[in-house]
């Protein structure tokens, strides 16, 4: 909270010399601080842009209430046929003009107030059939004939993991006051968006060793973001690699995204061979998640046959 307030007093041109130098020396070294100074200094300029188009509007809407009320002085005045259409024409095009202001203020506005999302489509398991939902599309190959055999963890796992997403969204603001690439994701300064950037690309390409490895050079990347923190559990689990402690903590957070953090981690609890806590993960996935009870009820009755 303290360097918040710093930051805002810095860009108010509050501090004191003393304090003024003291800062900006930080601020050579300091990523962290740099970008929160820049985040600040955007979001000013944001709401002056905004106080400027409110402005705007105020301005443009007593501009055409001056030019209706021209009307009421009409009947007071002796005109001819001629001087009143030129008047008409000038008051309607006035009308146009000011009316087209003010929505063009109201979209820069709702611009500048909405965030963008990073969305990247992600490429399709050959081995899989893509149904319509992801709740149905539970089974692999072309043609699959029941029999009541057991599958190993690994069979049950590489049958289930591949019903990953078909494209990947992450919250995402723009910076203006950043070079290059000016995209951050939430929570994160430019470099480390960069970086969570190129890993979601390497998933959608499903290239999981590169996207786990730069997923995991970002410093506390839980706190930071949960999204990509489950991606990093599942880049994981593709890989056949222990990811259970990652889809527990994700768990314990109640993420929005619940039924995937369950969903997965039922994977990870028996990719590790606990098939008892991967049921237990199940069960509440089919209580908590009703559009998911189809692809709950298949794991379950294939669980059974462990």
């Amino acid at each position: 909270m303290k360097e918040q307030e710093n930051v805002e007093r810095y860009l108010r041109g509050e501090m004191s010399d003393v304090e003024k130098s003291a800062f900006e020396a930080n601020l050579q070294h300091d990523e962290k601080l740099k970008n929160a100074v820049e985040v600040q200094r955007q979001l000013i300029e944001q709401l002056r842009s905004r106080a400027n188009a409110e402005q705007q509007i105020k301005a443009a809407k007593e501009e055409l209430a001056q030019a209706e009320g021209n009307n009421d002085e009409w009947n007071e005045e002796t005109v001819s046929q001629s001087e009143l259409e030129t008047t008409l024409v000038t008051q309607i095009r006035t009308r146009a003009l000011v009316e087209e202001q003010i929505k063009r203020a109201r979209e820069e506005m709702e611009e500048e107030r909405a965030d963008k999302q990073l969305t990247i489509t992600m490429r399709p398991r050959r081995k899989l059939i893509g149904y319509v939902t992801f709740a149905a599309a539970m089974i692999a190959g072309v043609v699959m004939i029941w029999q009541p055999t057991q599958l190993s963890n690994d069979a049950f796992v590489e049958k289930y993991a591949g019903l990953v997403p078909t494209s990947i969204t992450i919250s995402t603001t723009t910076n203006d006051l950043v070079r290059g690439n000016n995209t951050l994701i939430e929570g994160m300064t430019a470099q480390e968006s960069e970086i969570a950037i190129a890993a979601i690309k390497q998933i959608a390409a499903r290239d999981y060793p590169n996207a786990e490895k730069l997923l995991q050079s970002i410093e506390s990347l839980h706190e930071k973001n949960a999204r990509l923190y489950f991606y990093l559990g599942l880049s994981r689990l593709l890989q056949k690699k222990d990811c259970v402690g990652i889809f527990e903590e994700l768990n314990r957070d109640n993420a929005s995204f619940g039924a995937d953090v369950l969903y997965y981690l039922s994977l990870a609890y028996i990719q590790n061979g606990n098939l008892s806590k991967a049921k237990t993960a199940i069960q509440k996935m089919q209580a908590l998640y009703p559009h998911q009870s189809s692809l709950s009820k298949a794991m379950l009755k294939e669980l059974r046959w462990f």
